[in-house]
């Protein structure tokens, strides 16, 4: 028999009030103190992409150059550790220990590399975090649940109609940029023991409005609404050093940042007691930055495998 279960935690006003200024509040606090870390993570990208440095020249037209020298070494390493990974097929052997119980290891290589190449497209993704542990000093991915869909038009009877299909539905791999993923405490190194971990997202007005009809963000409509005035151009939306360099060095103008309005969510798992039983439970949270009436989302968190998908 199928298991279910309702995920929305239904926090009274009160409680849902409690949430929103607590990530909002946690949030302000770990931005405040990693600030000294995201100035060099902006300093590490500069170097990697031969920025020219930022000094006082000695006299008119002095050399202002960088050497190469971290770029080729990165570069050198970043192409061995690919071809170390992805040059053979499968990716990942497998060993059956016990040939009593269990299927054979070869359809388990089989299943997983299917799952590499379809929906996590990993000799992609993991390139991407690979060059950023090695700039960065560590790379982020995050598991999730993946839908692919789109709206087609159909004829039906003497009128075209728009309807929606889902093309598949499986799991997904996101490479994120260290500078959009924040953990409560710099002294814990493994993410499933952090108090909580958040990633930040940007989103565009009809991705929300979206997510509002299909029920994933659980506010009313009047609710959402007075989120609206809150969306900003994502170049410089902290003033931090790193949003600077990373926002500078992809180009934001040639692809339409300086003119496109987009909200700042937060999503936030992490360990609630939100029924009140004195035990804290694993959760996830979405909250729109400088709205804390209510959060967007608030839910049990929806993997069950006791682990964090990061």
């Amino acid at each position: 028999m199928p298991v279910l279960e309702t995920l929305d935690l239904n926090l009274s006003s009160e409680r849902a009030r409690e949430v929103a200024r607590m990530v909002a509040g946690d949030m302000a606090a770990v931005r405040q103190a990693r600030q000294e870390f995201d100035n060099n993570l902006a300093a590490y990208w500069e170097r990697y992409e031969l920025r020219p440095p930022r000094r006082t020249l000695a006299f008119d037209q002095a050399s202002n150059v960088r050497v190469p020298l971290i770029r080729w070494v990165i570069e050198s390493i970043w192409v061995r550790m690919m071809r170390t990974i992805f040059g053979q097929e499968p990716y990942v052997r497998v060993i059956d220990e016990n040939i009593r119980e269990g299927p054979p290891a070869n359809r388990m290589e089989q299943a997983l590399q299917h799952l590499a190449l379809t929906d996590f497209d990993l000799r992609n993704r993991q390139g991407h975090i690979l060059l950023n542990a090695l700039v960065e000093g560590t790379g982020v991915g995050k598991l999730v649940r993946a839908e692919e869909r789109r709206t087609i038009r159909d004829r039906h009877l003497a009128d075209v109609l728009e309807r929606e299909i889902v093309d598949r539905v499986g799991l997904g791999l996101e490479v994120l940029d260290l500078k959009d993923f924040y953990a409560a405490s710099a002294a814990i190194p493994w993410v499933d023991r952090q108090p909580w971990v958040a990633h930040r997202v940007w989103l565009v007005w009809d991705d929300l409005v979206r997510r509002q009809r299909d029920g994933i963000y659980t506010v009313t409509r009047a609710q959402l609404d007075k989120i609206k005035p809150l969306g900003q151009n994502r170049r410089y939306p902290t003033g931090h050093a790193i949003d600077q360099t990373k926002a500078d060095l992809d180009k934001a103008e040639s692809v339409g940042f300086t003119t496109l309005i987009e909200y700042e969510i937060i999503e936030m798992e992490r360990r609630y007691d939100a029924d009140g039983d004195g035990f804290e439970e694993d959760c996830l949270f979405a909250a729109a930055i400088g709205y804390d009436e209510v959060p967007l989302r608030a839910e049990k968190y929806p993997f069950w495998n006791g682990k964090r998908n990061y």
